[in-house]
């Protein structure tokens, strides 16, 4: 589960120009101007505000203490399965 606070000022233009338009003359970046419609499903952009509000990677509260470093026992090394094939070029 993750939380989002999310708060979205929009404002509806009719087409592309418009928007620009409504965006040059409000000069506020806390306001979206969005291209409007009558079949525009407000679900959407409530889904659309939540993927861009959780990050992209996935995040724990707080990080783990210093761990102890992973050894690898040598003596345990497989051989490559390749290694048959080097026999073979002779």
């Amino acid at each position: 589960a993750y939380q989002i606070e999310s708060t979205s000022v929009l404002v509806l233009a009719h087409d592309e120009a418009q928007a620009d338009q409504i965006e040059a003359m409000l000069d506020d970046e806390t306001l979206d101007v969005i291209v409007g419609s009558a079949t525009m499903e407000l679900v959407d952009l409530i889904e659309d505000e939540a993927l861009l509000a959780i990050p992209q990677a996935p995040k724990h509260a707080s990080c783990p203490g210093p761990q102890a470093p992973v050894r690898i026992d040598d003596s345990e090394v497989k051989p490559s399965p390749f290694a048959v094939l080097k026999h073979l070029k002779h």
